[in-house]
């Protein structure tokens, strides 16, 4: 009798933890597709609804700092990064050590003047000699290959610059 009510206490469990998964990854689908349903070009003012208090009127840039970057290993693809996502060297991605998971950062190379926008996903690089780990497509775009290793580059955070709406605060 015992046996009986532990198996079907965790079939019921079973069954719950599937039910959640299930919802959760309905609605993860419905948001990624209101997501994916707005197109916003990166540069460029959006117009804004007269019933937004904020708008987005450009990317703003801030100076993280300069100094060597390096390349992720083809052998690390597929690997878990600390974002929990899996690691893709056709991505367009990097390690840093203290910027948020998520964030997106300009690096341009300050031997070749060349920039890539790539998000953070891991954390990295663990040497004092490098401040940015680049997936090889990353490191590609702006000339850095596996033969020459590193390259000095420049890092700029990116967030979106929000400005009130002056029409917005018409009834306040």
């Amino acid at each position: 009798m015992k046996q009986s009510k532990k198996i079907s206490w965790w079939l019921l469990f079973i069954s719950l933890m599937q039910s959640v998964a299930a919802f959760g990854a309905a609605s993860k689908k419905k948001v990624e597709m209101r997501l994916h349903s707005k197109k916003v070009e990166k540069n460029t003012p959006r117009k804004s609804s007269k019933s937004s208090k904020f708008s987005l009127q450009s990317i703003q840039s801030t100076l993280i700092g300069k100094g060597k970057a390096c390349i992720y290993s083809n052998r690390l693809h597929g690997s878990a990064t600390a974002s929990g996502e899996k690691f893709n060297k056709d991505g367009l991605t990097a390690a840093h050590l203290n910027l948020p998971l998520g964030s997106n950062v300009r690096v341009t190379s300050l031997e070749t003047g060349k920039s890539v926008v790539v998000r953070i996903n891991d954390r990295g690089p663990f040497s004092k000699n490098y401040v940015l780990d680049m997936s090889p497509l990353a490191a590609q775009k702006i000339g850095l290959t596996f033969i020459k290793g590193t390259m000095n580059v420049k890092i700029e955070q990116l967030t979106p610059k929000l400005v009130k709406n002056e029409s917005s605060m018409a009834h306040l």
